[in-house]
């Protein structure tokens, strides 16, 4: 899922709201730098109050402080991962609010399903 974000030159930022997903995450990225020959500096975020507004039903809020722990990690990063499908429909308006490429997990997924299937054909 994250070879594309691994092909690219450049510092990750990774931003999750479950700590579960943190180190999956953070392994799967590493996976795909080395598979790319690349050296890819990555700061994870674990926005866990995020999670707790989602699971109470404010949304709102839920997005509010996630935008927030973008901006605050976006000055030391060339790019964001938004590593839950909770996240992905925040993608396009962080890349407008913060000039970077921000990559969302669920379209990330779809496309190395894709991939990979047609190279098991």
């Amino acid at each position: 899922m994250y070879a594309r974000v691994a092909s690219a030159p450049g510092r990750v930022g990774l931003i999750c709201t479950a700590s579960s997903t943190v180190a999956p995450s953070q392994t799967l990225l590493a996976a795909h730098a080395q598979s790319a020959a690349r050296d890819i500096p990555t700061e994870s975020v674990l926005c866990a109050t995020a999670f707790d507004a989602l699971a109470s039903g404010r949304h709102d809020l839920h997005d509010r402080l996630v935008c927030e722990a973008a901006a605050e990690l976006a000055p030391r990063i060339d790019r964001i991962v938004l590593a839950q499908a909770s996240l992905a429909q925040l993608a396009e308006p962080l890349a407008e609010q913060l000039g970077l490429p921000v990559f969302a997990s669920p379209e990330l997924l779809v496309q190395e399903v894709v991939a990979r299937l047609r190279d098991s054909a």
